[in-house]
């Protein structure tokens, strides 16, 4: 379903391409993912009371885990500029984590999560905006059909 309303884009252009239903269904799937996504995240601060090698362990597998679907599903719905943010703010870091001496290297593996997590925490509020502008173009969509029907079955608009 084409509701033929633009969504704003990422940056200074606007995104003109109609939101599909497809595109609603990948928007909340992912809104989904990146709320647990940020459960994962916030388990991380718990890490100064419980042994950290477990749950370094089990943030590094999720973040393992969920990248190729974060990318994917940035790619299908065309978010070009959250994929450039995302090679800028992970691979970033990664690239700064090379540089750091070995007996950092600890530290540099936090940064990296770190980077990810907060990336993820922001792609999940930026998500969050892209749910309502696709529920309002839907809704507006219905109503303009629905008008649109009983103006088409009012004989006063037919002069």
């Amino acid at each position: 379903m084409r509701t033929g309303l633009p969504v704003q884009g990422q940056g200074r252009s606007a995104d003109t391409r109609a939101v599909t239903a497809s595109d609603l269904s990948r928007i909340d799937r992912l809104h989904r993912w990146l709320t647990l996504e940020s459960w994962a995240g916030g388990l991380g601060a718990v890490v100064f009371w419980l042994p950290a090698g477990p749950i370094g362990a089990f943030l590094v597998a999720a973040a393992l885990a969920f990248t190729p679907y974060l990318i994917v599903t940035l790619v299908r719905l065309r978010r070009w500029g959250w994929l450039g943010a995302f090679g800028m703010w992970v691979g970033g870091a990664g690239v700064l984590a090379t540089f750091v001496p070995s007996m950092w290297s600890v530290v540099a593996g936090a940064l990296i999560l770190f980077a990810f997590y907060s990336y993820t925490w922001a792609l999940r509020l930026a998500v969050g905006g892209w749910q309502r502008k696709g529920t309002e173009a839907a809704t507006w969509a219905r109503e303009r059909a629905a008008w649109d029907a009983d103006r088409a079955l009012d004989p006063a608009w037919k002069a």
